[in-house]
C-alpha cells in the first residue's frame, strides 16, 4: 500500500512539474491565447499580378504562429514568365512557410518565404512576402498596404537586413478570403 501511495505522490509531483515547465517555458502562441479568429485554413483570392488578373491561394494559420501557403500563381510547375516585371526569367516556387502574430484585435502581421527556381530547376532566390491581415473569424482580408513581395538574393538569405531585389510590390490589392470548411 505504501508503494502505491508513494508512486501516486511521485506521479502527481511529476505532473505538476511538467505542467509548470510548460506554463513557464516562454512559448507564445500566435493568437496570444485570447483570439482565434485567424486559426485554420483559408481560401483567398488576390488581385494581380497584373491589371485585371487574379489568383487563388490557400493560407493555413496554426497555433503558435506557424503559417503555410500555396497558390495558383507561383508554384512548383507554374513556369511563370517574369519578363513583364523586368526580370528575364521563367520561374517556379515551393510552397510558402512562415510565421504570423496578432498585433491588435482582429489584426495580424504575417510573413512567409518561398524558394524560387528557374525553369531548369536551379534554386536562384527566396521570395519574401509580408503583410498585415484583418479577420473577423469569418473573412480574412489584407489591410491597407497589401502584401509586400521581394526577391532576396541567395547569398543574403540568412541576413534579415540584406539588400533585396524587388520584382513586384502588390501595393494595395483587394485580397479577401473565407474559411475552408
Amino acid at each position: 500500500m505504501n508503494n502505491r501511495r508513494d508512486f501516486l505522490k511521485g506521479a502527481q509531483a511529476a505532473a505538476l512539474t511538467v505542467s509548470a515547465g510548460v506554463a513557464a517555458s516562454g512559448i507564445v502562441r500566435g493568437d496570444s491565447g485570447n483570439e482565434k479568429d485567424i486559426l485554420g485554413a483559408w481560401s483567398m483570392v488576390h488581385e494581380g499580378p497584373g491589371p485585371g488578373e487574379s489568383f487563388r491561394e490557400f493560407l493555413t494559420f496554426g497555433d503558435g504562429g506557424v503559417l503555410h501557403e500555396t497558390n495558383s500563381f507561383l508554384h512548383q510547375t507554374s513556369n511563370y514568365d517574369f519578363s513583364r516585371f523586368g526580370v528575364n526569367l521563367v520561374l517556379n516556387a515551393s510552397d510558402g512557410h512562415g510565421t504570423w502574430e496578432r498585433i491588435g484585435k482582429g489584426l495580424y502581421q504575417a510573413a512567409f518565404r518561398k524558394m524560387v527556381f528557374a525553369s531548369t530547376g536551379q534554386y536562384i532566390a527566396d521570395l519574401r512576402v509580408t503583410g498585415t491581415l484583418v479577420s473577423d473569424g469569418q473573412t480574412l482580408m489584407t489591410n491597407t498596404g497589401g502584401w509586400h513581395v521581394q526577391i532576396v538574393a541567395p547569398m543574403d538569405v540568412n541576413n534579415p537586413n540584406a539588400p533585396v531585389i524587388q520584382i513586384q510590390d502588390f501595393g494595395y490589392p483587394k485580397s479577401k478570403g473565407v474559411r475552408i470548411r
